[in-house]
């Protein structure tokens, strides 16, 4: 490249050699940056392939990583809704601080015409854009951009009554009142039919967009169907949170307000969370909490920056569970020794959650028939074998992630086997094999479960897709009984109170047993404390022992009969 420098008479000699002297420093500068790999190899060559006026959808990965200790630190003591207010104000700084110029730069582009969407996630820091060739060459030589990729889509898991009794839910909406009534469970899957007899009156109605002020988002037509309230669809961001209309959910996979199901999956998940049984059977586990739906999928495919981002928005619109009854193989997106490993950015985004208060459910993976062998049924062998049979973020150490069994307590052979390891990505380095870290966490019937089905009535489906719910709506009781619960405390109530299956104590196929939420909510009475929201029979058959300084407090018109020991 030639430069061309001018210096005009009247320059002294000094100045002459410091702007020489900058001019190589910059040079040098310059040199230095181009030699650097900012754009994936894959990218590269799609610049190549594609016409000028083509956009291109890319992934820029900015320097720097909220500091997942540092919000530990800050939120530890504190209680959820102080932890999410943290959380939120942290990644909102370290967004300004990180991406604002970046982002101006970005906007100029969009202006002229090479850039046609920008979105940014700062719980990553990442800035998500389409492109044209113009647009990407300009972002060639920043020094504030890692990396910038191709994103692709990756496969996530697809796959009654009996389900329900078997973890006795049934027990503790009798013995103790709970139904999840309050609780908040984000759904991130392929949306949820809002319309189903079961679900409708557990959607989420957002009342920061109500725009009509009629008190409700979702209403019933006069055909009879559940529709977005066509009152309150106004393309206004009413309620400030960054997304216009989003009465009920967000459809992430299409940036749309209409989360409406159109593959099944995510009916079926939302059913064994929360349905209340209008149409005939019982199939949530806690039919009074309160579901968004968060659209990630269509087809049962996903881009991570899509589920980052509806991470982000659980956090920024307090919700109290998640539930991600997906996952892949991620050593099947990364090939080791390249720039960057994807995995770790999801890592961090479900601590980052957890960090702000929220419980993240997540499904083992159903891959455990390959967990000791090669699967060879596309022609060329994959491996899943243990430490990888246990699929991304369901690997991710502070998740509660979960396997499936069947009706006779045992584990289904698909569910993904542990233990799993991080010592291969660059960013964390922990947990290596053979001893790693240990997954599932728990288990839960996951095998011929009968849910809600898209377009009403109910159908059977297996996977831990199915056992994942069933946790998040246990979870959902646990917060009812006590809302000051943190997801470390929830998780460690649900593997104490587990019924230890297979070899003893924690082990890669059950984790530490079928969970068995009936017993969960009596062990965080006595250990953590909480309310009594109806009369208490404590049987004959029971001992019931309280920790030193624990506080439950009794609902006025409610009371403890004691028939056996306290």
């Amino acid at each position: 490249m030639l430069w061309l420098f001018t210096i005009k008479e009247g320059v002294t000699m000094k100045t002459k050699t410091l702007l020489f002297l900058f001019i190589f420093l910059c040079l040098g500068s310059i040199e230095k940056i181009s030699n650097a790999q900012t754009f994936s190899n894959e990218l590269e060559e799609k610049i190549k392939q594609s016409p000028q006026g083509d956009f291109i959808r890319a992934v820029v990965k900015l320097k720097g990583r909220l500091d997942i200790n540092e919000l530990k630190l800050a939120t530890s003591g504190k209680v959820n809704t102080q932890r999410r207010e943290i959380v939120k104000k942290r990644m909102k700084d370290f967004s300004n601080q990180s991406q604002t110029n970046l982002l101006t730069y970005l906007s100029t582009i969009k202006a002229n015409g090479d850039l046609r969407s920008i979105k940014s996630l700062a719980i990553t820091n990442k800035i998500v854009i389409e492109a044209n060739k113009s647009g990407l060459d300009k972002l060639r030589y920043r020094s504030d951009i890692e990396y910038i990729y191709i994103e692709h889509p990756q496969m996530v898991l697809c796959a009654n009554t009996w389900s329900v009794e078997k973890i006795n839910a049934h027990l503790s909406w009798s013995s103790f009142g709970v139904d999840g009534t309050g609780v908040k469970i984000g759904v991130l899957d392929s949306g949820t039919d809002y319309n189903h007899t079961d679900l409708h009156l557990n959607i989420w109605n957002n009342l920061g967009e109500d725009a009509d002020g009629d008190g409700h988002t979702l209403e019933l037509n006069g055909g009879g169907q559940w529709v977005l309230d066509p009152g309150d669809i106004d393309t206004v961001d009413n309620d400030g949170n960054g997304y216009d209309d989003d009465l009920v959910g967000w459809n992430f996979a299409y940036d749309n307000n209409n989360p409406m199901d159109n593959y099944g999956h995510g009916t079926h998940v939302t059913g064994i969370a929360a349905g209340d049984g209008s149409a005939g059977t019982q199939t949530g586990v806690a039919p009074g909490a309160i579901i968004i739906s968060l659209k990630v999928t269509e087809n049962g495919q996903i881009l991570q920056a899509v589920l980052e981002e509806a991470i982000t928005y659980a956090i920024e619109n307090n919700l109290n569970v998640i539930n991600l009854s997906l996952g892949w193989v991620y050593n099947l997106m990364y090939t080791p020794g390249s720039i960057y490993d994807p995995r770790a950015d999801l890592r961090l985004a479900c601590e980052t959650a957890i960090a702000a208060g929220m419980v993240v459910c997540v499904a083992a993976g159903n891959d455990g028939e390959y967990a000791n062998q090669l699967d060879w049924r596309y022609g060329t062998p994959i491996d899943y074998r243990i430490p990888h049979n246990v699929r991304t973020p369901g690997d991710v150490p502070s998740v509660i992630t979960v396997g499936a069994t069947d009706a006779s307590d045992v584990i289904s052979y698909l569910s993904s086997n542990g233990p799993t390891t991080w010592s291969d990505v660059p960013e964390y380095g922990d947990y290596p094999y053979p001893s790693g870290l240990m997954k599932p966490d728990v288990s839960a019937p996951g095998e011929g479960v009968t849910s809600t089905k898209r377009g009403g009535g109910y159908e059977v489906r297996t996977g831990t897709s199915m056992a994942t719910p069933a946790v998040s709506g246990s979870v959902a009781l646990l917060l009812q009984t006590n809302p000051l619960l943190t997801s470390p405390q929830i998780k460690y109530i649900l593997e104490m109170s587990a019924i230890d299956l297979g070899a003893s104590g924690k082990d890669g196929l059950y984790g530490s047993g079928r969970i068995d939420v009936n017993k969960a909510v009596k062990y965080a009475l006595e250990h953590y404390g909480g309310k009594i929201i109806q009369n208490l029979t404590i049987p004959s058959s029971e001992t019931w022992t309280f920790s030193p300084g624990v506080t439950v407090t009794i609902q006025s018109g409610a009371s403890i009969i004691v028939n056996g020991i306290l």
